[in-house]
């Protein structure tokens, strides 16, 4: 299998393939997912481990899918903490002009 190499705060990581593979299956744990979000989560790690490194296009497709896993989650996210910070503004100045907080 082919190594791919990754520069990292200027020190170089080496990944091997079959090391990762063996550590996915060693940190395996119990899963308390609902069938069908197991499924879906063993499909996308079945999808990323088959990428052959050895091609361009496959390789950055899995790292743009990595990259944006979990990003309309952030959105929503970062959306309701706005929606929490401008509730505590209006709040505040609720108080500070007397009013009821």
């Amino acid at each position: 299998m082919a190594t791919t190499t990754i520069k990292e705060d200027a020190q170089l990581i080496s990944l091997e393939p079959d090391s990762i593979k063996k550590e996915l299956v060693e940190a395996e744990q119990p899963s308390t997912l609902d069938e069908e979000t197991q499924a879906q989560a063993e499909a996308a790690i079945n999808k990323l481990l088959a990428i052959d490194p050895s091609q361009h296009d496959q390789k950055e497709h899995g790292v743009t899918a990595i990259e944006n896993m979990g990003a309309e989650l952030q959105k929503m996210a970062s959306r309701r903490s706005n929606m929490l910070k401008q509730t505590i503004n209006t709040l505040a100045k609720t108080g500070e002009d007397g009013g009821p907080v």
